[in-house]
């Protein structure tokens, strides 16, 4: 009897002492997760491109490499786009001469790699650059080096295979033929160029709910902390009223603009923004 009280308590200790542990992790990550006006202003952010950052190209290089970076000084690691880019109108060449992948010899098209920002589903990772495995190992390192990990977004526009071109065509921009049109410089009235990509209409509250769940995806699955958004101006300014409150009840985040207008930076929406000359507004 002594034997079996005296081995009961040793398994309640050891369980206690188990439960204790996840608690303090869940409180450390929790704790950790956390951002302050302090820490955003005083932060060192690094911009990868995971393409160009080293031969292979994957998450897996740039990852072995972050805790180099944290004795730097690196506190906010801004990664460029992941996700897959679209195969249909595939650039392979930029500016105003610009040409199409499909316009190239056949034998040349695997050269061209296309825009990061010619997005084809907001929910998966590029393989070209490792499977989303990878993609969890690099946020858990960065994080277990004290670092954090914002994506970059790109609410504005999708590639031309995206899957809501075809499920949901009222997701977009359209002209008086009814036909699905890239994004329009409304100073101009003209198109700005960007003929890789197509306009999203964020008139339709679907499309609003759309892009928020799929924000939402990335802080609660894959534990990112924040967002840059391209071109985040070129986004109704109620969009951000809507959408930012709610990633926010997720968790604290650190969200940055790619543009110049003051408003964004109102009400809690975005913490910092920065326009063309790459000047940090705060």
């Amino acid at each position: 009897m002594k034997k079996t009280i005296v081995t009961v308590l040793v398994f309640l200790t050891l369980f206690s002492c188990k439960n204790e542990t996840e608690k303090t992790a869940e409180n450390s990550k929790t704790e950790f997760a956390k951002f302050s006006p302090e820490v955003e202003e005083s932060a060192v952010i690094y911009e990868v491109n995971i393409r160009q950052y080293s031969p292979e190209g994957t998450f897996n290089a740039f990852t072995k490499d972050i805790p180099q970076l944290k004795e730097l000084g690196v506190k906010i690691i801004w990664v460029m786009p992941i996700f897959p880019i679209s195969q249909t109108k595939r650039k392979a060449t930029g500016g105003d001469d610009s040409k199409f992948v499909s316009e190239m010899p056949e034998a040349e098209q695997h050269k061209y790699l296309g825009s990061y920002y010619a997005v084809s589903d907001f929910k998966k990772v590029n393989p070209e650059f490792g499977t989303i495995d990878d993609f969890r190992n690099l946020v858990k390192t960065a994080h277990d080096n004290g670092m954090y990990v914002i994506l970059d977004w790109v609410p504005n526009h999708t590639g031309w295979d995206h899957v809501w071109i075809k499920e949901h065509p009222e997701y977009y921009t359209k002209n008086e033929k009814g036909e699905i049109i890239d994004p329009i410089n409304p100073e101009t009235g003209k198109s700005w160029g960007w003929s890789d990509v197509a306009d999203l209409n964020y008139d339709n509250q679907g499309l609003r709910k759309e892009m928020t769940s799929d924000m939402l995806h990335w802080i609660k699955n894959e534990n990112i902390d924040g967002f840059r958004c391209d071109v985040a101006s070129n986004v109704p300014l109620d969009f951000w009223q809507q959408a930012i409150p709610q990633l926010r009840k997720e968790k604290d985040i650190f969200m940055l603009a790619e543009a110049w207008e003051p408003e964004l930076l109102k009400d809690g929406l975005f913490d910092m923004a920065y326009g063309c000359m790459n000047q940090m507004i705060f």
